[in-house]
């Protein structure tokens, strides 16, 4: 957990677009994700937080976002930015995963037709050279 003194210094390394954090899409995922129940939250709740945030690059370049919540509560800034890099996290995590399984999907379709060549091949009586990986 984050204290008072060091919310100025908090910043996260992403590849992720500044706009893409402040995007009313981007939010309202955040705000429903966090909801105890599945409601759609309120549109001025979107509003609301990003009317609190500030996020800017931090050095040009550099893929680093500076990420501010100002608001009139230091307590309830501070669980508003953990909450939302959390949120960010779990969204980078999630998409990366799916991506892994994608690739992974692929390669045992490619795998399985280039055993399938191999095998037709063999039946043919083209030389096959063998060889394997450990």
């Amino acid at each position: 957990m984050l204290d008072i003194e060091h919310v100025e210094d908090l910043s996260i390394s992403s590849s992720i677009a500044i706009e893409q954090v402040r995007s009313p899409g981007f939010i309202h995922s955040f705000i429903a994700a966090k909801q105890s129940q599945s409601d759609t939250p309120p549109s001025n709740a979107v509003q609301d937080v990003q009317g609190l945030l500030q996020v800017a690059e931090k050095g040009r370049g550099t893929g680093i976002l500076e990420i501010t919540v100002s608001g009139s509560n230091p307590q309830e800034n501070i669980k508003l930015l953990n909450s939302l890099i959390d949120y960010y996290f779990e969204q980078r995590n999630q998409t990366l995963v799916s991506s892994i399984e994608k690739s992974l999907a692929l390669l045992k379709i490619r795998l399985f037709t280039t055993q399938q060549e191999i095998a037709l091949a063999e039946e043919q009586g083209v030389p096959v050279i063998k060889c394997s990986v450990e």
